[in-house]
């Protein structure tokens, strides 16, 4: 008898521990990425970072800041530009399992004038989001 109160008390244990779990794992969250499309050089000092927020969660949620790393080469090798951006106040509104494009626009006195092909590449991308406003 003592055995059998001590398995069934492990067991209940075991039970309540586990749908704790299973309930915080079923809370509604947003989870908001931005995804780049392309890189735009428009006039010396101006570039465009063209793409979209995603959110794959199941609350709506506002963008609020990215940051990324961009790097700009000639098709033939050599670095055309090259920088780690944050823009902070985004303030993008993304509603569950919806996409909102978004151009961030950067100003730098080290873009160079380049009307010939160029290859671009966004890493370290980091979206940070909250459910308020």
């Amino acid at each position: 008898m003592r055995i059998f109160k001590s398995t069934l008390l492990a067991f209940l244990a075991i039970f309540v521990l586990g749908s704790m779990f299973c309930l915080q794992g079923a809370e509604a969250r947003p989870h908001i990425t931005f995804h780049v499309e392309h890189v735009k050089l428009m006039a010396p000092g101006r570039a465009a970072v063209i793409g979209y927020f995603d959110n794959t969660g199941d609350r709506t949620a506002y963008a609020k800041s990215i940051q990324y790393d961009l790097t700009v080469t000639r098709p033939s090798g050599g670095v055309i530009y090259q920088n780690s951006s944050l823009h902070n106040n985004t303030n993008v509104k993304v509603a569950p399992h919806q996409k909102v494009r978004h151009t961030f626009q950067i100003r730098d006195s080290h873009i160079p004038k380049y009307t010939q092909r160029y290859h671009w590449h966004i890493g370290n991308v980091r979206t940070h989001w909250h459910t308020n406003k």
